[in-house]
């Protein structure tokens, strides 16, 4: 996983963990939420790969449930077999739902709490390896262009480089 997180990783992890522990009331969800909030890193990532994996969910959970109803009114007969999965496939969607709004929120958390680079942080390192470096005199230029370097061996995305750079650049 790239220092920047993986929102991919982040909805997959997300949706197999609300699987397995989504079912303990509250904390499951949340737990969950959390840990797929940590794996995207930033709140906002966070956020929007607890409501994807929550989302992605519920949509198995509404076929899975069609599924049993279609069975069941193949042995039971039509209007029994649809009533049951109509009616067990939206207590569980309601249920789910509550499941999707906890993960959200773990998302935001796990992600507004998950580990992330800062440019003092990236000063701190070039000034510790200035002598190493030899970029000129110019600190702002030293950063600048350890940022630049950092951008292209992916350790940083577009967003965050242009975001950093800005910031340097105005103080």
């Amino acid at each position: 996983m790239s220092k920047q997180g993986s929102i991919g990783l982040a909805i997959v992890i997300g949706f197999i963990l609300m699987t397995l522990i989504g079912w303990i009331p509250i904390i499951g969800a949340l737990i969950a939420g959390i840990i797929t909030g940590v794996i995207a890193r930033g709140a906002g990532r966070g956020l929007a790969a607890g409501l994807l994996s929550g989302v992605i969910g519920l949509i198995l959970l509404a076929i899975l449930i069609s599924i049993l109803g279609a069975a069941l009114g193949g042995s039971t007969g039509a209007l029994i077999g649809g009533a049951l999965g109509v009616g067990l496939g939206g207590i569980l969607g309601l249920i789910y739902i509550g499941g999707i709004i906890l993960v959200t929120i773990g998302g935001l958390i796990g992600g507004a709490i998950s580990p992330r680079e800062s440019k003092e942080k990236i000063k701190k390192e070039f000034n510790e390896n200035e002598d190493e470096n030899k970029l000129g005199d110019n600190t702002e230029e030293n950063a600048i262009k350890t940022l630049k370097l950092r951008y292209a061996k992916g350790e940083l995305s577009k967003k965050q480089y242009q975001l950093m750079k800005k910031d340097l650049e105005e103080e």
